[in-house]
Parts: structure tokens; C-alpha cells; sequence
């Protein structure tokens, strides 16, 4: 049950695309779980609507110089979230509702489809993250197979390995090429003799051949009581052997070495940030109606959404929509201070060398083009 009700959640919520706005509402008219909830529903409308309307004060350009934008047709794409820069200026898209990984030229033209639909070696049931190793090879993790395929830069099938013995379904990936390991990020259960859930490790580490290495970073215990196991996708990026790791409900950013030593290295933030207090429960609204009600339920806190190391910077994004839609705060890995705070409306996809990549227009919901942009900071 687990399981299931987790698989659920995360097609819900860990989209990085927003359903159209007069769409939505119009099918929740009259239709809300409750007063509290019907409210935070409107309430998001409104906030995506003060965030568009702030789109020509987006602080992006005052702090990163913007290299290139790529457009990709959206009529095919239903969630970009999985979105991965390849060596070659390329890029790749896991997209769990197509079952296959689209890979796509600089200009945004899809090349070519790698996959098929199954759980067996080379196939998808739901693909959760995509990694690019040192060779060029693509790894690409199931949330339902417990599998990871690797292929070639051409998406000739060459690999995989099955990690279900750890007891976890992975939500994102990455392959860290100083030590050759895989990360899997997801809740791995601890039990007591009851059966009874009394905790999870969220980080597990694979050798290059698929082996297990070892569980870290427990769920915190200030956050059980409230039900985010099922909001637990942390925004990660890897850089020169360390493993840099935030939970979505927690300002909080932790290090992961390559010898397997785990540290808190930031902790708190400035006061635009806020953890959640409510619980996450969806056994209140219709499943048709899920996924707004998920979004209303993220407007009464401010959520971790993105992560990106350039050097001795660290950008920590999160949802604020005061008034644009994310608040990105610059810190210094040296002094472990805020060196300065902006907002966009510009999410944070992805990272490569110096570049950091961004989507400009996250509520596409592909009804339209999406708009990938590359920048780098100054």
C-alpha cells in the first residue's frame, strides 16, 4: 500500500508544470473539499496571476547573464521537470507519462526516443531522473521497476541493475564521476515489530556496476507527524565528488563527500522562508481534483524546489510568490553566509559546469511552448 499510495503521489506533485489556470478552476467550481481547502485553491490562482503579472521586474537578468533559450514543443511534453543538459549542448527529458526518454538537439528538436514501455532491461514504467555519466552513457532510473538503465549517447540499450532489495522507489538519480557511484534519492522504510513506519533513509549510494553501498540522511523527525514521506523529492547537484542534498520542507542543505561523510552544511535562511504545519492529506479531495488541491496545500508554506553549485556559490531555490514566484537565495560555501537574495519566476532544471539551466514559463502544462533558458552567473 505503501508503495501505491506513494507512486500516486508522485505523479501528483513532483511535476514542475502547473495545469492551466481557467482550466482548473473551472473544474473545481462548487467541487472543493472542504472551506480550508477550496480556499488555498483560490488562493493559489491568485498567486500564479500576481506572479505573471510580475514577470517584468524577474531579478534573472541582474544576476545571471543569459547564454541561450531553447523552445520546445509542448504538445507532447507533460512534465519537464525531468529535464537533463547533455555534453553535447543537447538534452534529455524524462517524461514519466510518455514511458520513454526523448532526447533532444540545442535548437529543441527531438532527435530521437530511447526505451519502450515495460518493466524488463532497456524499458520504462515510470522513468524518475536521468544521469549523465563521464563516457557520454545515459543512466535513467524507474520509480516502479526499481531499475536503471544505462545507454548509450546514440540510446543503444547497454546495461541495468534492479535495486528493490533496499525496500524504496527512487524519485531522482545522479552519477557522480569522481568516485563512479550512483545516488538514488527515496524513502527506504525502517519498521519496528509492528510493522509500523518509524523512519526512512532518503540517499542511497551504487557502485558503477549496480552495487549497494549504503543508506544516509534520515527523515527528520520534526516533519513524520505531518506526512511528507510523501513530499519528500530533494533538490540535489553533485560537484567534484560532494553531493549536495536540500529536502523540500527544511532550509537546510547537506553535504555528502565522496568517503561517505554526511554534514548539515547550512542551516535556517532569511525570513521569507517557512516549513509546512499542515498535513498532507489527500483523502479529502476528489482524484480528479488532486493535484491543485496538492498546490493550494504548497501556497501555506514555501517549498525547496531547486539547487545549483557554480564554483563557491550555492543557489538554493524555493516557492514564495512574493511577488514572483521564487525567492533565490545566494550563499558563499566559504563563509556559510547569504551573499544576496533574488526572485524570479524562473525555475531551476538543471545545472552543467557553469551553466545553470532555467524554465521561464512553468505553468506551459504543454498547452505551449516551453522555454528552457541557460545562463551563467556574473
Amino acid at each position: 500500500m505503501r508503495s501505491h499510495v506513494s507512486s500516486l503521489l508522485l505523479l501528483l506533485i513532483v511535476a514542475v508544470w502547473i495545469p492551466s489556470c481557467t482550466k482548473e478552476a473551472g473544474r473545481l467550481n462548487g467541487n472543493g473539499p472542504d472551506d480550508k481547502s477550496q480556499s488555498d485553491q483560490n488562493n493559489y490562482y491568485a498567486l500564479v496571476h500576481q506572479a505573471n503579472d510580475s514577470r517584468e521586474i524577474d531579478d534573472l537578468d541582474k544576476f545571471f547573464s543569459i547564454e541561450q533559450t531553447t523552445s520546445f514543443d509542448g504538445a507532447n511534453i507533460k512534465d519537464i521537470g525531468r529535464l537533463k543538459s547533455g555534453t553535447q549542448g543537447g538534452f534529455y527529458l524524462a517524461d514519466p507519462e510518455s514511458k520513454f526518454v526523448m532526447n533532444f538537439d540545442k535548437t529543441g528538436k527531438l532527435i530521437s526516443r530511447i526505451g519502450s514501455e515495460g518493466d524488463g532491461p532497456g524499458q520504462f514504467q515510470f522513468p524518475s531522473g536521468i544521469a549523465e555519466r563521464d563516457d557520454a552513457e545515459i543512466a535513467v532510473s524507474d520509480f516502479k521497476s526499481h531499475r536503471v538503465n544505462v545507454f548509450s549517447d546514440k540510446g543503444d540499450f547497454l546495461s541495468s541493475f534492479i535495486y528493490s532489495p533496499q525496500n524504496f522507489s527512487a524519485q531522482n538519480l545522479i552519477f557522480n564521476t569522481e568516485n563512479k557511484s550512483y545516488y538514488l534519492f527515496g524513502n527506504r522504510w525502517a519498521e519496528n515489530e509492528k510493522g509500523e513506519i518509524t523512519g526512512a533513509k532518503l540517499v542511497h549510494k551504487y557502485s558503477d556496476r549496480g552495487e549497494f553501498v549504503g543508506s544516509f540522511l534520515d527523515f527528520p523527525d520534526n516533519f513524520k507527524d505531518l506526512n511528507l514521506y510523501n513530499y519528500s523529492l530533494p533538490s540535489v547537484d553533485s560537484v567534484s565528488g560532494t553531493v549536495y542534498i536540500a529536502m523540500p520542507f527544511e532550509y537546510a542543505v547537506y553535504q555528502l563527500g565522496s568517503d561517505d561523510k554526511l554534514d548539515e552544511i547550512i542551516k535556517a535562511g532569511n525570513g521569507s522562508f517557512r516549513s509546512p504545519s499542515t498535513k498532507l492529506d489527500l483523502s479529502k479531495t476528489r482524484p480528479d481534483a488532486a493535484r491543485t488541491f496538492v498546490q493550494g496545500w504548497l501556497t501555506t508554506w514555501t517549498p525547496i524546489v531547486g539547487l545549483a553549485v557554480v564554483g563557491n556559490r550555492l543557489f538554493l531555490q524555493y516557492q514564495t510568490f512574493n511577488p514572483q514566484r521564487y525567492t533565490v537565495d545566494v550563499w558563499s560555501l566559504s563563509s556559510r553566509h547569504v551573499e544576496s537574495t533574488f526572485k524570479t519566476n524562473c525555475r531551476i532544471l538543471d545545472r552543467s559546469g557553469n551553466s545553470v539551466y532555467f524554465l521561464r514559463n512553468v505553468e506551459s502544462a504543454g498547452e505551449r511552448t516551453y522555454e528552457v533558458v541557460r545562463a551563467e552567473p556574473k
